[in-house]
């Protein structure tokens, strides 16, 4: 019985890991580098704070491969505060976009944070 809880907390600790990092090197790629232009070059305050919240999700997602928990809970604020950002400056016309930055880092860093071996 207890090789089957090991199995399944190792499934979805490496589905979290795997589900984070392709999040963060996939924002990393295409919208940090955007967001940092935009914040430096028009001084955009308003994409200096997604900034922000998407580089603690970042630091949360590599910071989970060393202690899970803490991570997990870091992902989770970050997430939250990209959710929130999103509803802020956009209402709930922006709810595709609430659902795909801020969900890659808050089922993840629930799963890390909650299944425990």
């Amino acid at each position: 019985m207890d090789i089957y809880k090991t199995n399944f907390t190792g499934f979805f600790h490496w589905f979290a890991w795997t589900i984070s990092i392709i999040a963060s090197l996939f924002f990393l790629v295409f919208d940090v580098r955007e967001d940092l232009v935009l914040a430096i070059e028009y001084h955009d305050i308003n994409k200096l704070l997604l900034l922000i919240t998407l580089l603690i999700s970042i630091t949360g997602c590599f910071y989970s491969v060393f202690n899970r928990v803490r991570g997990g809970i870091i992902m989770i604020a970050g997430g939250t505060g990209i959710v929130i950002y999103y509803y802020i400056f956009g209402g709930m016309k922006e709810f595709p976009v609430m659902i795909a930055y801020g969900l890659p880092y808050i089922i993840p860093g629930v799963f890390l944070v909650f299944v425990r071996k």
